[in-house]
């Protein structure tokens, strides 16, 4: 390997004020920031891999016995 790049782009502290805009859903944003913020603390919690894609897990090989199905009582339907 001979050279490693890292880039980022429009970073500014998370102290900054942001300019609102009319064109904007700042609840949105905010909830997005509230769900980036629990996805970092679960990372740095439990590791980077903690919270991924399902996609990119693969295929687990996953029993298929049946035991996904649930029989419930009888009674609960009379």
């Amino acid at each position: 390997m001979r050279a490693v790049t890292v880039r980022a782009i429009d970073l500014v502290p998370q102290s900054q004020p942001d300019q609102l805009s009319f064109f904007v859903d700042n609840n949105r944003l905010d909830r997005l920031k509230k769900v980036e913020d629990a996805v970092e603390n679960i990372r740095g919690r439990f590791g980077k891999r903690a919270v991924t894609y399902a996609t990119l897990l693969g295929d687990l090989k996953m029993p298929d016995d049946g035991r996904h199905k649930v029989k419930m009582p009888g009674l609960m339907y009379q």
